[in-house]
């Protein structure tokens, strides 16, 4: 097991990291650099438990496996709100977007056709 070899379990920890770091580059592409940090977070405290319930598991800690899981399923739901969330706004934004187009192209069609514009 990686957690008997300090150095498999750092070579594990490291790219656990690398990882996260590349899920809140890709979800500030679409969120914002706020979002990065957000993704970051959420991201650290779902190893923290994936880490705990192995640790727990390793010492026969059923009790600790539990909390571990139970924690774990609390972070995916909060990362599930704070993707939603963000979804919503970048949505509400776009519908906005669209909206001023839609009212311009509109606008536009019935300047130049005014006979058929009601």
């Amino acid at each position: 097991m990686k957690a008997d070899n300090k150095t498999e379990a750092k070579a594990a920890a490291d790219d656990v990291v690398r990882n996260a770091k590349a899920i809140s580059a890709a979800v500030a592409s679409f969120y914002g650099d706020d979002a990065r940090t957000g993704m970051l977070n959420l991201l650290s405290g779902h190893w923290g438990a994936v880490k705990d319930m192995t640790d727990a598991s390793q010492k026969g800690d059923e009790t600790g496996v539990q909390s571990a899981m139970d924690a774990g399923i609390a972070n995916a739901a909060d990362i599930a709100k704070f993707l939603t969330a963000g979804e919503a706004e970048t949505w509400m934004a776009m519908q906005a977007h669209m909206d001023v187009i839609a009212d311009a192209l509109a606008a536009a069609i019935a300047k130049q056709f005014p006979d058929k514009a009601s």
